[in-house]
């Protein structure tokens, strides 16, 4: 199935937004009031700002927060706590640590270190 534009749908969902021409970095794909948000940011850092003072998507030390990023026009509904924010916005774009032993692949840096040091103990 094709868009107007001449995307191909997958599954029923939309491709993947692309940056414009001109855009590199991360797209912010908040959902509020089942509208995406769609801005840019040159870092993931700056996303994280942005989505903390705009969405206000930050949680509080007692409530756990709900991710609202578009995954096929579906919220991702995760809940986390506001510490582990940043890790979770990672997992949408696919960033990941990569152990130098066996290749497997961890969205957390602190999961790594632990598989390391069960798995692949230095001598």
């Amino acid at each position: 199935m094709n868009h107007v534009d001449g995307t191909t749908l997958t599954y029923g969902h939309p491709p993947p937004a692309q940056p414009p021409a001109a855009a590199t970095g991360y797209q912010c794909a908040w959902l509020e009031k089942q509208s995406r948000c769609g801005e840019w940011f040159p870092t993931l850092a700056e996303l994280v700002v942005h989505l903390g003072e705009i969405h206000e998507a930050c949680g509080t030390a007692n409530k756990p927060l709900v991710c609202q990023w578009d995954i096929g026009g579906s919220p991702c509904n995760a809940k986390f706590r506001r510490d582990n924010f940043k890790c979770h916005i990672q997992t949408h774009f696919g960033i990941a640590d990569v152990c130098e032993d066996c290749g497997k692949s961890y969205s957390r840096l602190d999961t790594l270190k632990k598989h390391v040091k069960k798995y692949h103990p230095r001598q």
